[in-house]
């Protein structure tokens, strides 16, 4: 006879079904600085989101996000072996106002259950900025921002305002960004199928390096300019920080209301003589004033630094419009330009070390006379006329770095046209100019002397008769 003193008790099972969280299918991956000046972007934010889960971004977008999208680009035959999704040559896109934006949001919010990534374009302030002169077509970026997150072991990221087409300075460092890597000298996409923050997509070396102390005397003559420059990334910036948390609605109606109010204090409603005044047919503001039309965020841009307001208090109307009154003695809007003549003698023994200090320095690529004129804020005729040893040098330099370039390209070219025609010829069909033209990007390439007699070479090799059309254009050549 059993004890019951000896029973033990347990405790009941609860058999409610648990309710679990819903799972994301990709990383639920935090973007980088939203609600500041240097929020990430999109493009850099796919890259950060296929480096976490061991992939390439060409893999992550075309087994993944492209599944989401209504409409995908479609890619030629040239460009076959990147995938199917045809949209590498349309990746600035994905920072600005537009519907391909909007698509890859969606996707990526779908995936990542996120809902704030629209932050990281643009797209607040679609209806207030046309899609044209918005952004960028390649990248940029700032190598002494890298080089700090690298060595301050943080995230590498790319922020959006390097993206913003206008924005030429690094408001943290004062430094030009640059538009190409350093080693192979290549121009980089926003987001290529190799792409990695901070490395070259096409090489695959580091793009950062140290602030360059040497350089920084040469921008002094340029002061002006660089506040200039310095004040159109900060005035962005604002822009992109206050995005998340925008207490109105940006629309074309608030655009006009600004308008209006600029109109009515300077040129007491003249809209004739506020055009005059910023540079501008009558037409044109007329049409910014009534909504009709969007000016391009660069003309937005140079219109409020010229009046003392920020883009940011133009569009929300909140300008002290007693501020306006300042403006009045201005002629007419115009970027600070260069000084035809120094305004004191003593200026060209320093200039003259400006320009040995250009001269002897390492930078990559060369700057051009030109360029080197922009910098210095003087008159490149007036430079050459006064330092016609130094500006000589200077010119050679960037010639031959020009001529080294082109034979580069050139090589890579010839290279190009051999795989293509290889392949052809693997196909089982005669790989003729015309057929080889037809897989290339650029059929102009055989514009080129040596790619026309590549294409010949590798033909005399695989013991094929003489194309016609090639041997016609190389004895014209």
């Amino acid at each position: 006879m059993l004890n019951n003193d000896e029973l033990t008790l347990y405790s009941s099972w609860n058999l409610e079904k648990i309710s679990t969280p819903l799972r994301s299918r990709l990383y639920s991956l935090e973007p980088i600085g939203i609600g500041t000046l240097f929020a990430e972007s999109l493009t850099g934010y796919i890259a950060r989101l296929a480096q976490a889960h061991c992939v390439l971004p060409g893999v992550l977008m075309e087994r993944e996000l492209a599944l989401f999208i209504k409409q995908v680009p479609k890619n030629n035959d040239s460009t076959k072996k990147q995938g199917r999704t045809g949209v590498f040559g349309h990746t600035g896109t994905f920072n600005g106002v537009g519907v391909m934006a909007l698509d890859w949001i969606i996707s990526l919010s779908i995936l990542t259950l996120r809902n704030d990534l629209h932050f990281l374009t643009m797209l607040t302030w679609s209806e207030v900025f046309p899609v044209k002169g918005l952004l960028r077509n390649n990248m940029a970026y700032c190598p002494v921002c890298f080089e700090e997150m690298r060595e301050a072991r943080q995230v590498v990221y790319e922020p959006l305002l390097w993206a913003i087409n206008g924005v030429d300075v690094c408001p943290l460092h004062y430094e030009l960004l640059r538009l190409q890597c350093s080693y192979c000298n290549q121009p980089l996409s926003p987001l290529a199928w190799r792409s990695r923050p901070g490395y070259c997509s096409k090489c695959g070396q580091w793009l950062g390096y140290k602030l360059d102390t040497s350089s920084s005397v040469s921008r002094e003559l340029a002061e002006k300019r660089l506040q200039y420059q310095v004040w159109i990334a900060s005035s962005i910036g604002e822009l992109i920080a206050a995005q998340p948390r925008l207490p109105w609605m940006p629309s074309r109606e608030k655009v006009g209301e600004a308008f209006s109010v600029c109109i009515n204090r300077m040129t007491e409603g003249n809209i004739a003589a506020f055009a005059r005044l910023i540079g501008k047919p009558r037409n044109t503001v007329w049409t910014w004033q009534t909504g009709e039309i969007l000016p391009q965020l660069s003309v937005l841009v140079r219109i409020c630094h010229s009046l003392g307001i920020s883009v940011l208090d133009f569009l929300s109307g909140n300008f002290i419009v007693e501020k306006l009154e300042e403006a009045r003695i201005i002629s007419q809007i115009q970027l600070p330009r260069p000084d035809s003549s120094p305004k004191r003698s003593g200026n060209l023994e320093q200039l003259r070390r400006m320009l040995e200090t250009i001269k002897d320095s390492d930078e990559c690529p060369p700057l051009s006379m030109e360029e080197v004129a922009k910098r210095l804020n003087y008159n490149a005729r007036y430079l050459r006329r006064h330092f016609k040893d130094l500006c000589t040098t200077i010119s050679a330099r960037y010639t031959s770095y020009r001529k080294t370039l082109h034979r580069s390209r050139v090589e890579q070219i010839c290279l190009l046209v051999e795989q293509t025609a290889l392949e052809i010829y693997a196909e089982g069909e005669d790989p003729t100019r015309s057929r080889v033209s037809k897989r290339l990007a650029k059929p102009a390439y055989f514009r080129e002397n040596e790619v026309c007699a590549a294409l010949e070479e590798l033909r005399r090799k695989l013991g094929l008769k003489i194309d016609v059309r090639n041997l016609m254009d190389l004895q014209v050549k």
